[in-house]
């Protein structure tokens, strides 16, 4: 071969050459981009899957809003309440392409007509990040929640991570004609063991149950409810005034008025009867402490446990032991209506514990929102109590009915419902 013939032929190969390393940068450039637009379409989906649920959950809780209205007798506000729950959630209808619709009651689904029932929906158009890079600039989330009654509740445990929240053992029986909530996730936020004996109209349970008695509860729990918010939270303290009566002790028998105690509030002495003019007990400093053997007794009052000691040195708990019998009732009207016992919101847990004997009618709701309540009431109540308490233990015997009648506005726990689309 000449040299002209071999510098041609080099020449076509590097032309050759040339066109294959074109190819592979195009194909290289090709494959790069379709990896980009992959990762981008993973992290946009997974930005809006993030949305996605921070979407239901805001229409879950303005759905549950809106029933709490309708529970409180204000259907009138009931859009308004849904929508600052949602709002509260992060999404604000007409803002930041966002759009809440509240219908009462319901347009589609399985409630439509039933003004019983709040749907909200949360729609959100979002700006992509890689995806715009496809001319995808922006995509939507969206988000539906239908809210209604739920079997009445009159236990509520608010704990949201405590085992053991609420405990019942031993070889107690606790028969309700209502409904036990139990907001703690955790996998044992329900104990039940023993012989012990829980009989309810539905029993919901965020988190998992322990059951090992040879008394399974009935209904068995429902586990993986929804968490509900305190159903009290509307409940105004007491204003809490200057001393009118400081270290009361009483171990004899007497009758005794409305005030501020202060120091402590005690009853002692085997037959000593308390007997309580209508309206609010204020327990300043030192908690309250009944002993055996005595009595209380008294209808339309209202205990209040607080401490104005800075740092919260005052505060101790509400103790009535066994063997006292408790015949008292709450007020039937006013701004503590169905209110027997109030502690502090404010206060530090402490250990409350009410103990009746079988003599014993304890009528009202027992409100204790960041503290324990040990409950063994061995009665049967006559209308009806409600027990609200960060985590609950019961032991005894004890029948708890639900009839409001007495009461001028129902009853004093205010449900916000339950999801039920």
């Amino acid at each position: 071969m000449t040299q002209r013939k071999m510098e041609r032929a080099s020449t076509q190969t590097s032309k050759v050459l040339r066109k294959r390393r074109g190819y592979v940068l195009m194909t290289a450039a090709a494959g790069m981009l379709g990896l980009m637009g992959f990762a981008g379409l993973v992290v946009d989906v997974g930005y809006m899957e993030y949305y996605k649920r921070k979407a239901q959950t805001a229409a879950d809780a303005g759905a549950q809003g809106g029933v709490a209205e309708i529970n409180m007798g204000r259907e009138n506000t009931v859009n308004q309440a849904a929508t600052a729950d949602v709002a509260s959630n992060g999404f604000t209808d007409g803002v930041d392409n966002t759009t809440v619709t509240i219908h009462n009651p319901p347009v589609s689904g399985s409630y439509v007509g039933n003004a019983r029932y709040v749907e909200v929906i949360v729609s959100k158009r979002l700006p992509t990040v890689f995806m715009g890079f496809l001319n995808l600039s922006s995509m939507g989330v969206a988000a539906r929640a239908v809210g209604g009654p739920m079997s009445p509740i009159c236990i509520y445990v608010l704990n949201p991570t405590a085992a053991g929240a609420f405990t019942i053992s031993g070889s107690a029986i606790f028969n309700n004609t209502c409904g036990i909530m139990v907001d703690s996730n955790s996998p044992t936020a329900m104990v039940d063991g023993g012989t012990a004996c829980l009989t309810a109209t539905a029993i919901y349970v965020t988190g998992g149950v322990s059951s090992t008695t040879s008394c399974p509860p009935i209904p068995a729990p429902l586990t993986n409810s929804p968490a509900m918010v305190d159903p009290l939270a509307y409940v105004s303290a007491p204003t809490v005034g200057a001393c009118n009566y400081n270290n009361f002790k009483a171990n004899n028998s007497q009758t005794i008025s409305p005030g501020v105690y202060c120091g402590g509030f005690s009853v002692q002495g085997n037959g000593t009867v308390l007997t309580l003019n209508p309206g609010t007990y204020i327990i300043n400093k030192g908690g309250m402490s009944v002993n055996a053997g005595t009595t209380l007794t008294g209808s339309g009052v209202t205990f209040y446990n607080t401490s104005t000691s800075s740092g919260g040195s005052g505060y101790q708990p509400i103790v009535i032991n066994g063997g006292s019998t408790l015949n008292i009732s709450a007020p039937t009207a006013g701004p503590l209506e169905g209110i027997l016992f109030f502690a502090d919101r404010s206060m530090p847990s402490v250990n409350n514990i009410i103990n009746g004997n079988n003599a014993s009618d304890i009528v009202g709701a027992l409100y204790f929102p960041n503290s324990s309540l040990a409950f063994s009431g061995n009665n049967t109540t006559t209308s009806y109590t409600q027990i609200v308490a960060d985590t609950l233990t019961v032991l005894g015997n004890t029948t708890v009915n639900n009839d409001y009648s007495s009461l001028a506005n129902g009853s004093p726990a205010k449900s916000a419902g339950a999801m039920v689309e």
